[in-house]
């Protein structure tokens, strides 16, 4: 079986409701379409193997962290805990 996508699996029908949907969107200043290059498409990161150069590329533009919490003392640690928690 093929690899597929949502935009093939579409009938004609419903990919051209798809774009004028979000064609009108643009037009309305409600929504902007911005190109990211291959290099800086951060869903790769959870998507495909990457180099480790590359992950820690997207690594850091994510933000993502071993432990928010190390180097903070007991109390403060005990506070980012209960607030992930709860977020």
């Amino acid at each position: 079986m093929k690899g597929s996508s949502l935009i093939n699996d579409l009938t004609p029908e419903n990919r051209d409701n798809k774009h004028h949907f979000i064609r009108d969107h643009v037009n309305k200043k409600e929504l902007e379409l911005i190109f990211v290059d291959t290099k800086n498409q951060l869903a790769d990161i959870f998507t495909k193997p990457l180099v480790e150069d590359h992950f820690n590329f997207i690594e850091e533009k994510l933000y993502i962290i071993q432990n928010p919490c190390k180097g903070l003392k007991e109390e403060e640690s005990l506070f980012i805990r209960m607030f992930l928690k709860h977020s």
